[in-house]
Parts: structure tokens; sequence; C-alpha cells
């Protein structure tokens, strides 16, 4: 109903109630929402509960949307209403999605996300999904249905061309055949197909192992972590989640998860989001981080991924990190270059990929830091590797002096 909500914040006006609690800056405004929200509640017991769940779907809704219209943009396809649309319904309503063309393969597929999703994270889930739109627009393309025996060294030959066709990335195509041979791999196991064709070693397209990624460097840090926030604790809540993030050395989903309870005599005892792995940080040897725990009274703020990101731009640039950088990247035998300033590069991941590097260069050892970062083997570790030029002149000048 309209007058549950705000149209300035585009939410439920429980949202707006709890800001203005917050700011306690409209004494007015409060007492109306106040006594809108008592009266809902007197009608229906289950009205906050209600317009929470509405919120969360909105927030998931928002996120999804952002993700899906910034991975678009950087394949360089268009992004339009009806592309966004489709991406939105794969992601929500997967079995509903293009259900003209649900015929075997297709079929199996849905049945195959629908298993996978009880084991998988959901972002494993979506790189599937995304894989399924990709192929079903392949289909179109080549008027050809797509069945199990079909997907042979000929099949991958005119898939890798179309891909390539639609400029995409080497590190996104070696994704859509990973989740090809997982599929063809699980089909086989039910025994849905006998076609082994798809596991010759010329069915891949491997992504480098070592490619250009964008980290801060320590002084870069050090900036940002300066900043004075005390007049804008929006920014003063995204800059400490940041600093703890990168001084575990853990991704944002566990820092988002944190739990006052997962505190053992100093040591931050957490099952990591992505990998389920159970990581042991000893928070008692990091004071700034124990600083940001009791700063928030052991409960850290968590707000939407999605925004999150985006104000850590705002706080680059607030920074002053507006010099340019460039990466690489490749598509078949053409090389790409990416350049934007630095701010524009900072990313949840950014802390994360940050501290690696940091404590890489200063001579950590790879087992131990295996140990902090969750990694089962050193070859996927070292593709956060990112030591840059400043660290190697150093290395260079030390020789020269001895």
């Amino acid at each position: 109903m309209p007058e549950f909500w705000d149209e300035d914040i585009q939410r439920p006006i429980t949202e707006k109630y709890d800001i203005l609690k917050r700011e306690r800056n409209d004494v007015v405004a409060i007492s109306e929402y106040q006594n809108r929200i008592k009266s809902a509640i007197k009608e229906d017991p289950e009205f906050r509960n209600r317009l929470s769940y509405i919120s969360k779907r909105i927030e998931e809704y928002a996120s999804v949307l952002s993700k899906k219209y910034e991975f678009l943009i950087n394949q360089n396809i268009e992004p339009s209403k009806d592309r966004l649309k489709d991406e939105l319904n794969l992601y929500f309503k997967p079995s509903s999605a293009n259900p003209q063309t649900r015929e075997g393969f297709f079929d199996h597929f849905d049945h195959f996300i629908s298993i996978k999703s009880e084991s998988l994270d959901k972002k494993t889930i979506q790189k599937h999904l995304t894989f399924k739109m990709s192929l079903l627009e392949f289909q179109k393309k080549i008027k050809e249905k797509i069945n199990f025996e079909s997907v042979d060294m000929s099949f991958y030959e005119k898939y890798k061309a179309y891909l390539l066709s639609q400029n995409l990335l080497d590190d996104t195509i070696a994704k859509y055949f990973s989740s090809l041979k997982t599929y063809m791999n699980w089909a086989l196991e039910m025994g849905l197909h006998n076609n082994v064709g798809f596991q010759k070693k010329q069915f891949s397209a491997r992504k480098k192992n070592k490619q250009d990624i964008f980290t801060l460097s320590k002084d870069e840090i050090q900036i940002i972590f300066c900043q004075d926030l005390s007049l804008n604790r929006r920014l003063d809540r995204v800059k400490d989640l940041f600093h703890f993030s990168y001084l575990t050395g853990q991704r944002i989903s566990d820092v988002f998860s944190f739990d006052k309870r997962q505190l053992r005599n100093g040591t931050w005892v957490l099952s990591q989001v992505k990998t389920k792995k159970t990581v042991k940080i000893p928070i008692y040897s990091m004071p700034e981080a124990e600083q940001i725990l009791k700063k928030y009274n052991f409960e850290l703020p968590v707000i939407s991924e999605q925004n999150y990101n985006k104000y850590l731009k705002e706080l680059g640039q607030l920074a002053g990190l507006k010099e340019s950088y460039m990466v690489i990247r490749t598509s078949g035998n053409r090389r790409i270059q990416i350049e934007k300033p630095k701010y524009k590069w900072i990313s949840s991941h950014t802390a994360r990929r940050s501290r690696i590097t940091h404590l890489l260069e200063d001579g950590a050892s790879i087992t131990t830091l295996m140990h902090l970062t969750g990694h089962n083997d050193v070859k996927t570790l070292m593709r956060y590797e990112n030591t840059n030029q400043e660290a190697v002149a150093a290395m260079l000048s030390l020789s020269q002096s001895k």
C-alpha cells in the first residue's frame, strides 16, 4: 500500500524510520513514522516482518541487477532492458527462463542446477546460469538444437568462435567451458549420454594462471586509513570494514559474517563463506583490528555488497587515488587494454589482494600464508601475488648495495 512506501529512499517506511532514528534530526518525522507503523502493527502483528522481507528482496534484486549491468558493460555487451530482464529471470526464476527452448539438454540442466544449489555457493550457481543463457543464445544463432551428442570438437570450435565474436574476455570464455564440462560430466555420471568427446584435452579454453590484477601499495592503503571521516559515518564504516578485511586478509563476505562468538581467546575462528574451510586469525596480534571490533562493540556494520563497492570507490576518490591504472586482458589473439583512475578499480576484494601481495613482498612463508587465506594450493594463492614496481626496485637496490 502506498502509505507504507517511502518515495525518497524507494523502500518501505520501516527503513526510513530506522534512518530517522539514527540521525535524530527530525522529531516530527520520527513521530509521524512511528505512529503509522504502530497503527499498522495493530492491524497486522507481522507487519514489520513482512516489510523487512520486502526490503531484503529489493536489496537482493538491486544487488544482482548492478552486478549484471557491470558484467555486461565489462564484456562490451549492450545492457538493454530486455537483456537485463532475461538475466534477472535467469537468476531468480531459472526454471521459467526461456521456456520455449527448454527441451532435453536444457531440461536436464535445470535439474542439474536444482541439485547443485544445495551444495554450491550462490556465485558458482550464478556462473552456471550465466553460461546457460549464453548457450541458449548460441543455439538461437546457429539455428540447431543442442543435445548431449552434439557436444564435440566441431561444437567446441563453433561455440568458442561465437564467444570471441561477442568480445568476451578469455577468462570469461574459460569459465563457460568449465561450466559446460562440469555439466557434461554430471550428465555422463547420471547416464544421460555416452559422449566422452568433451573430455579430450583439446576441448578446453584455459585461462592464464597469472594476469594483471589490481592492488594498492602500502602507502595508498595508509592514505585511505588515515582519512578523517568523523563527520561522515557512512564512509567511516566502509573504511573500517575495508581496514579490517585488509588486516585479516579475509573476504568481505567473511567480514560481514563476523560474530563475536567466533572469537576464542583473541583468535577469530571462522568457517569461510566461500570455501567452508576453517581459518584461525590471531586478532590478539593486531591491535588495529581489535580497536575496530571494540569501536562497534564486536558487531561489525553490515551493508549490501553493491553499496560497499560503490562507497569504496567514493572513499578512494576522496583519498585522492586518481592516478590512471591499466590492466591487460586477452580475447583470443587480441590484447585489450582497460584503463581508468585507481579509485574506480577499488572493490571489496582489493583489501584481500593487497594484503596477500604485501605479505609476499615482506617475505612471508607461502605455507604460513595459506593458513591465513584458506587456499589449498600454492598455484591458486600465487594468482593473488602482484608485486609492484617499487618493491622490485627496492630489492634490486638492496642487492647492489651488498
